[in-house]
């Protein structure tokens, strides 16, 4: 079975930033052909308690199309809340 190169792969992710660069938390990682699963992979992320200095991400074939530093807040460059939508890199 031939794979399609226009699949689409979506990865979600957990950073933490530190001076001279952001570490990659790998046991908080996945990538996904499924928009649903990187959904929802993200808004489990998006639970857990970490300072500031992390952030969860989701990507779009190396894109970045969404965001959440933890203890973010209302107005802050990477904030989001369980209210807001979930961009699927479609635009």
């Amino acid at each position: 079975m031939a794979i399609s190169e226009n699949i689409n792969i979506y990865r979600v992710y957990v950073i933490k930033q530190r001076r001279g660069g952001s570490e990659t938390i790998t046991h908080l990682s996945t990538k996904t052909p499924f928009f649903s699963a990187a959904k929802a992979a993200f808004l489990e992320l998006y639970k857990l308690s970490f300072d500031k200095n992390h952030l969860v991400l989701m990507s779009k074939n190396n894109k970045q199309i969404n965001a959440y530093r933890y203890q973010s807040e209302k107005g802050d460059r990477d904030y989001f809340n369980e209210t807001m939508g979930i961009n699927d890199g479609t635009n």
